[in-house]
């Protein structure tokens, strides 16, 4: 039985996605933020080519095919989506 998540904007969460906002890619902690904010669309792996350009995997599908994998870097980091950013947009408190 999977576990219902609600896009609600914690603390927490609008602390994590502000510092990605920020900060650019970084690793999440260990507590279960940063994986609740991935779940809801928030957030998403930092893939990129080997030059460092940005790319999301389902372009590398596009562009390398089941090898897609192999042709770009991880370092386990996280960066904001346009999602992550809407919804903070959404949590300000002037809206």
């Amino acid at each position: 039985m999977s576990r219902l998540l609600h896009p609600i904007m914690t603390p927490a969460r609008k602390a994590w996605l502000e510092h990605l906002r920020d900060h650019g890619p970084a690793k999440r902690g260990k507590s279960p933020v940063g994986f609740n904010c991935m779940r809801l669309g928030w957030t998403e792996w930092n893939y990129s080519l080997p030059g460092g350009t940005p790319i999301t995997p389902e372009l590398a599908k596009e562009c390398f095919g089941s090898y897609w994998f192999d042709s770009v870097t991880n370092n386990f980091e996280e960066r904001i989506t346009p999602a992550g950013r809407a919804a903070l947009e959404l949590a300000r408190p002037d809206k």
